[in-house]
């Protein structure tokens, strides 16, 4: 992963099962792989969730069914267009959320030291599997919105910061056992509702005095517009932990529907009010202080209506419509492609004149055929 990348990125962790369904994507009128769809439009980070030992059957927990192998297959699929892997350890059965951060089943009659033990080899041993596949994790979560704790309810931290930020600080030991000699795998710590007043910083401030945590590359929070959770209040916490903490900042999910009820402010629940509201979120991210900004991770775009099943928000927050045709808002992906530097407008306007320099002089020469070089027009800086 390239040091100044800025992530625009989606969550598919449910596509292979939407596709089971019947669900096919289409780009202008073309039937194509999501994940190719969404290259094309300029994604650049794929997140997948797994579960330690997760129901298989949809319809049981609506979607937490990525075990290991579901999970690599996939990233192969990811990997195969050129894109980068996040890896959202859950670190339970099912989903984990400020509302439930459940053992696994198989981890509940473990001690505290061997909780430790269990969550540090779990880690690394699911990361090896991946890097045995060619599939090696460009980023990690460890843990999903752990804003109240994680594993309770040893690691709550309504009872103990040092105790959650044990479990943590074993859960990233893990990441770095399974790390390739001389390289680094970023590690993110995600927490909920980054427009809520005072969240971010209660959560950051704390942790980082109480917990014993300092090994991680990015404060990862989710962003789902609504009346207590705004776009402006976002950026106030944002810009607080990016002038008081020296970390990258990411909001690890988000969505917002291009149909029905719109979830807050001044956008519209249509498709050019869906693309607004991604522009306006990868702008704030992007413009925070000391180059904090590293992206955003748009959650469950897949969500389209599919026969017989039960779909998110009924499919009105996917980024494609109920037919299965890309909706505008995939052009706020291609947005985030970094502006040439000066010196690269420089070389390509060199470039683009010596090009029709050729060109002219191809023309006017005699014995230089129309096959002798490419036609280049001549490009303009930026």
């Amino acid at each position: 992963m390239a040091a100044d990348t800025f992530y625009a990125g989606a969550d598919i962790s449910m596509l292979p099962f939407i596709e089971s369904r019947g669900g096919v994507f289409y780009d202008n009128g073309q039937a194509m792989p999501l994940e190719q769809i969404l290259v094309d439009h300029g994604c650049n980070l794929f997140r997948l969730r797994i579960f330690v030992n997760p129901d298989p059957v949809y319809e049981d927990t609506d979607g937490a069914i990525q075990d290991l192998n579901y999970t690599i297959n996939l990233a192969k699929r990811i990997k195969a267009v050129g894109g980068n892997l996040l890896l959202d350890f859950h670190y339970s059965d099912t989903w984990a959320d400020p509302a439930q951060q459940t053992k696994p089943a198989a981890w509940n009659s473990l001690n505290f030291t061997d909780l430790n033990t269990t969550i540090r080899n779990y880690t690394k041993n699911v990361l090896t599997a991946f890097e045995n596949n060619n599939v090696t994790p460009d980023m990690v979560q460890v843990g999903n919105e752990i804003t109240n704790g994680m594993l309770w309810p040893d690691g709550s931290n309504s009872t103990s910061w040092t105790n959650f930020g044990q479990l943590v600080n074993s859960a990233i030991q893990g990441v770095r056992d399974a790390q390739i000699p001389g390289t680094r795998i970023p590690v993110a710590i995600h927490i909920n509702n980054a427009g809520q007043a005072g969240l971010p910083q209660w959560f950051f401030n704390t942790f980082t005095a109480q917990s014993g945590v300092s090994d991680y590359d990015i404060m990862g929070l989710s962003c789902y517009p609504s009346v207590n959770d705004t776009l402006d209040t976002m950026k106030a916490n944002l810009d607080y932990l990016a002038t008081h903490y020296d970390k990258k900042i990411m909001i690890l999910e988000t969505d917002y529907p291009w149909e029905g009820t719109s979830g807050s402010g001044p956008y519209p629940a249509t498709p050019a009010g869906q693309e607004q509201y991604l522009l306006d979120l990868a702008e704030a991210v992007r413009d925070l202080p000391n180059n904090c900004g590293e992206g955003f991770v748009y959650w469950y775009p897949e969500s389209i209506q599919v026969p017989n099943t039960w779909i998110y928000q009924g499919g009105a927050d996917a980024l494609f419509d109920n037919q299965g045709n890309a909706l505008p808002a995939l052009d706020a992906f291609s947005s985030q492609a970094p502006e040439p530097s000066t010196l690269l407008s420089l070389v390509l306007s060199i470039l683009g004149l010596r090009a029709y320099i050729w060109r002219r002089r191809r023309v006017l020469t005699p014995g230089i055929t129309r096959d002798a070089r490419v036609e280049i027009t001549p490009t303009t800086a930026v």
